[in-house]
């Protein structure tokens, strides 16, 4: 049995288990994927669209394990949040999960009336894992011409090339070794590629790109990723912002909502503070998006 045999069926018993759990909002299938989509209470029209993508180095983790923070920020902005449940790299092999988010952005913003949005108000954010694939998805919505009016990167990966150290490196990723994670799930991409490693983005993709705001942690091993991709991006031109909290731990946000049973090392009532801080954050963000001043008011 290999490294990735064990791992690949305890996986299989989670993923079911996740598609059994009530979700708070409504499980539907949009351009071919799964996605868990919020709205807020009454009848608004020109809402804001989220679209939330869980961290999971991956192959793990389940949009319905960030669902109550999905419904926070659908209640209080007003928006409607696409919670994407995006398909793992043990299933379909890496860039799919940056197409199916393409194809989700894409089908929203040319049916925006029916979800009741404005196709100026498209916004990605993701964690972790799901941070790396938004700064993927985000290029290429810039070179598809798909509107794309932010991108929220909490504690994100952005660089297998080595231009930045990864970690990964050194001690696997859900105890397979990294070379044997990037040739099993990641077979088709160039380290170099920034799709693959947005990193290693050029002046020309970075024209045009939407704007990015990036969240980091102190004490978080890939920190030095988002910090880099802050620099790369304000050195190109492109707009974006850094936020850090220098005492929290990788995946404070999410670790601290009432969905998130279990023990992990960045859930405690002192990280739970900063949580609340980021989510007012986050919130100011999409309060304040272009365009937006007239939109979510109720009919």
């Amino acid at each position: 049995m290999d490294a990735a045999a064990g791992v690949l069926e305890s996986l299989g018993r989670f993923r079911e288990a996740c598609a059994n759990q009530p979700s708070i909002g409504r499980r539907q299938t949009i351009a071919g994927v799964e996605c868990i989509v919020h709205r807020p209470h009454g009848e608004h029209e020109a809402l804001p669209a989220m679209f939330v993508l869980h961290g999971g180095a991956w192959i793990g983790g389940d949009a319905v394990q960030i669902d109550s923070l999905c419904a926070l920020f659908a209640r209080e902005t007003p928006a409607v949040v696409f919670n994407i449940n995006y398909t793992k790299v043990d299933q379909r092999p890496f860039p799919c999960q940056v197409e199916e988010v393409c194809a989700v952005l894409d089908y929203v913003s040319r049916h925006a009336s029916r979800y009741g949005v404005s196709p100026r108000g498209l916004v990605l954010c993701g964690h972790s894992a799901g941070a790396h694939i938004s700064a993927s998805a985000a290029i290429l919505c810039r070179d598809r011409g798909i509107p794309l009016s932010r991108q929220i990167l909490l504690y994100p990966f952005v660089d297998w090339s080595g231009l930045v150290h990864n970690p990964l490196e050194d001690y696997g990723i859900e105890g397979i070794p990294c070379d044997q994670f990037l040739a099993r799930f990641f077979p088709q991409m160039a380290l170099e590629d920034p799709v693959m490693s947005p990193l290693r983005l050029d002046k020309e993709r970075a024209s045009g790109l939407a704007a990015a705001d990036i969240i980091v942690c102190g004490d978080d091993d890939i920190r030095s990723h988002g910090v880099a991709y802050y620099e790369r991006l304000s050195s190109l031109g492109a707009e974006a912002t850094l936020r850090e909290y220098p005492q929290a731990k990788h995946g404070f946000l999410e670790v601290n909502r009432p969905d998130c049973a279990g023990e992990y090392e960045a859930k405690s009532p002192l990280q739970a503070l900063y949580a609340r801080d980021c989510e007012a954050y986050i919130l100011g963000i999409l309060h304040h998006l272009p365009g937006m001043e007239n939109a979510g008011q109720e009919k």
